[in-house]
């Protein structure tokens, strides 16, 4: 069994890390613990391995094979597969909802009626008071249509309502009384 507290001073031993004073603790300790032998002989066993894989040459085509998996990480992912697209989108498809529920929200708005003048009844006659009467005027005789004068400049428009509430009869005069 070899001693937790020496391992890491053994491993820099084998690598030749150790100053002179440090490294002469490392052996005395080695000489007398067999844990520790075989744990530095198996650290310097591995080191050797590293070595010799170093020592050997290493063909062009592993190269090429390395390089083309390192280019194909680099290359950027298309457009429809980076991480703001499904945003993008997500805000677009929120954008027209609003759009169209305001467009909606428009058509559904009731349409005021339209600004038209309606015809009052006739005012009734002034009660007869018996003790004033006035003589009656005599009738002015009707004159022919071209000689007479309209009576308002602007058309007249009389709106009529029925019992069914969407029928609304509109009649409407021009100036000239046709």
């Amino acid at each position: 069994m070899n001693c937790p507290e020496w391992e890491e001073a053994i491993a820099l031993y084998a690598g030749g890390d150790l100053d002179a004073r440090r490294s002469v603790e490392v052996e005395r300790h080695l000489a007398v613990c067999a844990g520790c032998q075989i744990f530095a002989s198996g650290i310097m066993e591995c080191l050797e391995a590293i070595r010799a894989g170093h020592r050997q040459e290493i063909s062009g085509a592993h190269y090429a094979a390395v390089r083309a998996r390192v280019l194909a990480k680099l290359q950027p992912a298309p457009w429809w597969r980076r991480r703001w697209v499904p945003a993008a989108a997500l805000a677009a498809a929120a954008c027209c909802a609003w759009w169209l529920a305001m467009v909606n929200e428009k058509l559904h708005q009731p349409v005021p009626p339209p600004q038209v003048a309606l015809a009052r009844p006739p005012a009734p006659p002034p009660a007869a008071d018996p003790a004033r009467t006035v003589p009656a005027l005599p009738r002015h005789p009707v004159h022919p249509p071209h000689l007479r004068k309209p009576i308002t400049e602007e058309p007249l428009t009389v709106r009529m309502v029925t019992d069914d509430p969407n029928v609304v009869i509109y009649w409407i005069t021009n100036p000239k009384g046709e």
